[in-house]
Protein backbone atom coordinates (compact mmCIF):
# COMPACT_ATOMS: atom_id res chain seq x y z
CA UNK A 1 0.00 0.00 0.00
CA UNK A 2 1.69 3.16 -1.24
CA UNK A 3 -0.96 5.64 -0.03
CA UNK A 4 -2.84 5.57 3.19
CA UNK A 5 -6.49 4.60 3.42
CA UNK A 6 -7.77 8.20 3.74
CA UNK A 7 -6.23 9.24 0.42
CA UNK A 8 -7.56 6.08 -1.25
CA UNK A 9 -11.11 6.79 -0.02
CA UNK A 10 -10.90 10.42 -1.11
CA UNK A 11 -9.73 9.47 -4.60
CA UNK A 12 -12.46 6.84 -4.80
CA UNK A 13 -15.14 9.35 -3.84
CA UNK A 14 -13.91 11.93 -6.36
CA UNK A 15 -13.78 9.34 -9.16
CA UNK A 16 -17.20 7.91 -8.32
CA UNK A 17 -18.66 11.45 -8.27
CA UNK A 18 -17.18 12.21 -11.67
CA UNK A 19 -18.46 8.94 -13.15
CA UNK A 20 -21.91 9.58 -11.65
CA UNK A 21 -22.08 13.09 -13.12
CA UNK A 22 -20.96 11.79 -16.51
CA UNK A 23 -23.49 8.94 -16.46
CA UNK A 24 -26.46 11.09 -15.43
CA UNK A 25 -25.56 13.82 -17.93
CA UNK A 26 -25.26 11.23 -20.71
CA UNK A 27 -28.82 10.06 -19.94
CA UNK A 28 -30.16 13.60 -20.24
CA UNK A 29 -31.32 14.52 -23.73
CA UNK A 30 -33.37 17.04 -25.63
CA UNK A 31 -35.33 15.88 -28.66
CA UNK A 32 -37.04 17.96 -31.31
CA UNK A 33 -40.74 17.09 -31.49
CA UNK A 34 -41.92 16.80 -35.08
CA UNK A 35 -45.19 18.71 -35.15
CA UNK A 36 -47.75 18.17 -37.90
CA UNK A 37 -47.77 21.09 -40.38
CA UNK A 38 -51.09 22.44 -39.09
CA UNK A 39 -49.62 22.61 -35.54
CA UNK A 40 -46.18 23.93 -36.59
CA UNK A 41 -47.51 27.21 -37.96
CA UNK A 42 -49.90 29.71 -36.40
CA UNK A 43 -52.63 31.45 -38.43
CA UNK A 44 -50.47 34.57 -38.64
CA UNK A 45 -47.59 32.56 -40.13
CA UNK A 46 -45.48 32.39 -36.99
CA UNK A 47 -43.59 29.17 -36.33
CA UNK A 48 -44.22 26.85 -33.38
CA UNK A 49 -41.41 24.58 -32.19
CA UNK A 50 -41.44 21.98 -29.45
CA UNK A 51 -38.71 20.07 -27.66
CA UNK A 52 -39.01 17.15 -25.24
CA UNK A 53 -36.51 17.12 -22.38
CA UNK A 54 -35.54 13.88 -20.62
CA UNK A 55 -33.57 13.17 -17.47
CA UNK A 56 -31.95 15.47 -14.99
CA UNK A 57 -31.16 19.08 -15.83
CA UNK A 58 -28.21 20.04 -13.66
CA UNK A 59 -24.78 21.62 -13.98
CA UNK A 60 -23.39 18.48 -15.65
CA UNK A 61 -26.02 18.38 -18.39
CA UNK A 62 -27.04 22.01 -18.85
CA UNK A 63 -24.85 22.30 -21.96
CA UNK A 64 -27.53 20.34 -23.79
CA UNK A 65 -29.76 23.43 -23.55
CA UNK A 66 -27.07 25.64 -25.08
CA UNK A 67 -28.09 24.92 -28.67
CA UNK A 68 -31.26 26.93 -27.94
CA UNK A 69 -29.05 29.89 -27.03
CA UNK A 70 -26.93 29.74 -30.19
CA UNK A 71 -27.37 33.13 -31.92
CA UNK A 72 -26.86 31.45 -35.30
CA UNK A 73 -29.90 29.25 -34.64
CA UNK A 74 -33.31 30.65 -35.45
CA UNK A 75 -35.78 29.93 -32.68
CA UNK A 76 -39.49 29.50 -33.41
CA UNK A 77 -41.85 32.32 -32.45
CA UNK A 78 -43.56 30.01 -29.97
CA UNK A 79 -41.21 27.66 -28.13
CA UNK A 80 -42.73 24.79 -26.17
CA UNK A 81 -40.58 22.76 -23.78
CA UNK A 82 -42.18 19.47 -22.74
CA UNK A 83 -40.51 18.73 -19.41
CA UNK A 84 -42.76 15.85 -18.34
CA UNK A 85 -39.77 13.46 -18.32
CA UNK A 86 -37.46 15.79 -16.39
CA UNK A 87 -36.92 14.38 -12.90
CA UNK A 88 -35.10 17.34 -11.38
CA UNK A 89 -33.65 20.76 -12.14
CA UNK A 90 -30.91 22.62 -10.30
CA UNK A 91 -30.15 26.34 -10.20
CA UNK A 92 -27.68 26.12 -13.09
CA UNK A 93 -30.40 24.67 -15.31
CA UNK A 94 -32.80 27.35 -14.09
CA UNK A 95 -30.29 29.99 -15.21
CA UNK A 96 -30.15 28.33 -18.64
CA UNK A 97 -33.98 28.23 -18.88
CA UNK A 98 -34.07 31.91 -17.90
CA UNK A 99 -31.60 32.67 -20.70
CA UNK A 100 -33.67 30.73 -23.23
CA UNK A 101 -36.80 32.55 -22.08
CA UNK A 102 -35.07 35.95 -22.36
CA UNK A 103 -33.87 35.11 -25.88
CA UNK A 104 -37.38 34.09 -26.95
CA UNK A 105 -38.85 37.25 -25.43
CA UNK A 106 -36.23 39.49 -27.09
CA UNK A 107 -37.30 38.04 -30.41
CA UNK A 108 -40.93 38.89 -29.66
CA UNK A 109 -41.85 35.27 -29.08
CA UNK A 110 -43.50 33.20 -26.40
CA UNK A 111 -42.26 30.24 -24.36
CA UNK A 112 -44.50 27.59 -22.84
CA UNK A 113 -43.55 24.89 -20.34
CA UNK A 114 -45.59 21.68 -20.52
CA UNK A 115 -45.97 18.86 -18.02
CA UNK A 116 -43.64 20.00 -15.23
CA UNK A 117 -43.30 17.46 -12.42
CA UNK A 118 -43.25 18.34 -8.71
CA UNK A 119 -39.53 19.02 -8.16
CA UNK A 120 -38.89 21.03 -11.34
CA UNK A 121 -42.12 22.98 -10.79
CA UNK A 122 -41.13 23.75 -7.20
CA UNK A 123 -37.74 25.13 -8.29
CA UNK A 124 -39.37 27.14 -11.09
CA UNK A 125 -41.84 28.69 -8.64
CA UNK A 126 -39.31 29.41 -5.87
CA UNK A 127 -36.87 31.03 -8.31
CA UNK A 128 -39.60 33.31 -9.66
CA UNK A 129 -39.30 31.82 -13.15
CA UNK A 130 -43.03 30.99 -13.40
CA UNK A 131 -43.89 34.56 -12.45
CA UNK A 132 -41.63 35.89 -15.24
CA UNK A 133 -42.82 33.23 -17.69
CA UNK A 134 -46.47 33.88 -16.85
CA UNK A 135 -48.71 31.36 -15.15
CA UNK A 136 -50.74 31.09 -18.38
CA UNK A 137 -47.62 29.73 -20.13
CA UNK A 138 -47.35 26.81 -17.71
CA UNK A 139 -49.46 23.98 -19.13
CA UNK A 140 -50.32 20.48 -17.94
CA UNK A 141 -49.44 18.70 -21.20
CA UNK A 142 -47.95 19.20 -24.64
CA UNK A 143 -51.41 19.02 -26.25
CA UNK A 144 -52.66 21.71 -23.88
CA UNK A 145 -49.63 23.89 -24.70
CA UNK A 146 -50.24 23.47 -28.43
CA UNK A 147 -53.91 24.37 -27.99
CA UNK A 148 -52.98 27.51 -26.03
CA UNK A 149 -50.32 28.44 -28.60
CA UNK A 150 -52.94 28.31 -31.37
CA UNK A 151 -55.62 30.19 -29.47
CA UNK A 152 -55.90 33.92 -30.05
CA UNK A 153 -54.31 35.98 -27.24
Amino acid sequence: VIFDLVVAVEVGLVLSSLFFIYRISSLTKIDDIALPPERATLQNGQRVGAYRLFGSLFFGSVTKLEFLLDPARSLPNVLILDVHNVINIDTTAMDALESVHERVMRGGGRMLIAGANEQPLSIMRRSGFIERLGEENLRASLDDALTIAHSPT
